[in-house]
């Protein structure tokens, strides 16, 4: 391979080296970018999750404080209905003990927020919440949610727009050629 390269002219060897280097400074462009959109997605996903998380305790405070069961089965059941993806959820009082406790993958109101598990099947996570009011702690909510359907109907739209794009340029491509013809 190396007489054969060392035959041709310097400029075609220069062409191929150039073509080679863009490649795969191509390839490490386009992984690159591709993880950084997931984190991304991933960081806006968590955020959003928190974000409800907190909006859920406020509303409930005088329901923890009370420890008014019905009224958190009401509103978990609401929960459901809106989250589908929700797959567990756990109240504690202030000495964090569990109040109600619901779904097949349970949190637990002691451990620190994050990532459970990541696959490429299954994306976990859970989101906690102290509810403190004037400086005292009445209590918290952990919630654990399934990520994999947002990144699912994320990757799928994604292979979606670049079939579209791929069938746009063979209709372009095509177009050109029956109009040199």
């Amino acid at each position: 391979m190396l007489k054969l390269f060392s035959s041709w002219s310097i400029g075609t060897q220069a062409f191929w080296v150039m073509l080679l280097v863009s490649f795969t400074l191509l390839g490490v462009g386009v992984t690159s970018f591709s993880r950084t959109l997931y984190s991304s997605q991933l960081k806006h996903l968590e955020e959003d999750i928190e974000k409800r998380t907190a909006l859920f305790s406020t509303t409930l405070l005088d329901a923890i404080i009370s420890e008014d069961l019905p009224v958190l089965e009401t509103t978990l059941q609401g929960l459901k209905q809106i989250h589908p993806n929700l797959i567990g959820a756990e109240f504690c009082n202030y000495r964090r003990d569990p109040i109600l406790s619901w779904g097949t993958n349970i949190p637990s109101c002691t451990n620190n927020f994050g990532l459970e598990s990541e696959s490429p099947f299954e994306i976990i996570t859970t989101s906690r919440k102290t509810i403190i009011f004037e400086g005292e702690n009445f209590g918290s909510i952990a919630l654990r949610w399934d990520l994999s359907q947002p990144f699912k109907v994320l990757k799928d739209s994604n292979k979606k727009k670049c079939v579209t794009r791929k069938k746009k340029q063979t209709k372009t491509r095509k177009g050109k050629q029956q109009i040199k013809n």
